[in-house]
């Protein structure tokens, strides 16, 4: 009987042992997959095994497209930028609406402060930065991260002409080709056409001007920088009204402004412009002659010469579309 009992104790001793080790070898091999053992469970009898998965963090996606741009919409929050171009991913001409906050980075080749405004009227190539969240519209919409503009020369000052529309001691505003407020310096070179030195008193309102401005400016709207150098021409009248009635002939075309809402029998006037005429709207994007249409409130800037006709007929050296 004792001899029985001992056998039945010893085959148990055995059963336990191996059913243990299955069970501490794999807890080694999870140990060695990332697997976590519990302190608390260390120290009890019961091991309380933790399995964690090791997650990479997630890296954004991040998308370009080259081309040029087709159109900007400033907005009170910001502007949406249409562009065309070749995907960098895909190959494929992308045609893209880009939201351009307040905050945007736009970069030229080197690094330095750009312009968009100045990539649209000058057909330079552009590169857009973006994430991978955008509409499913057509075309798509996506918030724009960065833009890099390809300009020709980046160290070269930029040129611009237009008309002051505001005029302190030492700061112009300028509406035309391109808007910009102009800080004036010691440095500043003004001139008449003729190349005779000016000072800044001859900076005022509704003169056209000619100028020259460093690269480096405000992301603001107008973006603001330092004049390099001003070339005064002629002053001009300023009229504001709405358009009565486009008429074209010989290349010309003439625009009967009602400034008083009168009808024009007494306040209005005549415009006659040509190839040299700048029309843009208020964002200084180009337009033409042919974009010009009854009930459009303009700005227009003429020359002082006037006809003594009824309504006064003028040259109109730049036209501002309001709406």
């Amino acid at each position: 009987m004792k001899r029985q009992a001992w056998v039945k104790m010893l085959l148990t001793t055995c059963v336990v042992v191996m059913a243990a080790l299955p069970l501490t070898a794999a807890a080694k091999a999870d140990q060695v997959q990332g697997t976590v053992v519990s302190p608390a469970a260390e120290q009890s009898s019961d091991i309380t095994i933790h399995k964690t998965d090791v997650k990479k963090p997630e890296q954004q996606e991040s998308f370009s497209t080259k081309g040029t741009i087709d159109q900007i919409t400033y907005t009170k929050n910001g502007a949406y930028v249409m562009m065309k171009g070749k995907s960098a991913q895909t190959q494929n001409i992308d045609e893209l609406r880009l939201v351009f906050a307040k905050g945007t980075l736009v970069i030229d080749q080197n690094g330095k402060q750009a312009d968009l405004l100045q990539a649209l009227n000058e057909g330079w190539t552009v590169t857009a930065y973006y994430g991978s969240a955008m509409t499913s519209s057509i075309p798509p919409q996506v918030n724009a991260e960065k833009f890099v503009v390809d300009r020709p020369d980046a160290t070269e000052e930029f040129k611009t002409s237009g008309v002051i529309t505001e005029a302190g001691k030492d700061r112009i505003s300028i509406i035309g080709e391109y808007p910009i407020i102009l800080n004036i310096t010691d440095k500043t070179k003004i001139t008449d056409e003729s190349g005779k030195t000016l000072t800044k008193d001859a900076l005022k309102q509704d003169v056209r001007v000619e100028v020259e401005y460093s690269p480096v400016m405000t992301r603001s709207l107008p973006p603001i920088s330092h004049a390099v150098s001003i070339v005064v021409k002629e002053e001009t009248v300023r009229k504001e009204g709405t358009i009565s009635k486009v008429n074209q002939y010989d290349g010309k075309t003439t625009v009967a402004v009602d400034v008083k809402a009168d009808g024009g029998q007494v306040s209005g006037i005549v415009l006659t412009t040509d190839e040299n005429t700048v029309i843009v709207n208020q964002s200084g994007e180009k337009l033409d002659a042919k974009d010009l249409k009854a009930g459009q409130k303009i700005i227009g800037f003429h020359a002082q010469i006037m006809t003594m006709s009824l309504p006064p007929q003028s040259y109109a050296y730049q036209i501002v579309v309001a709406n």
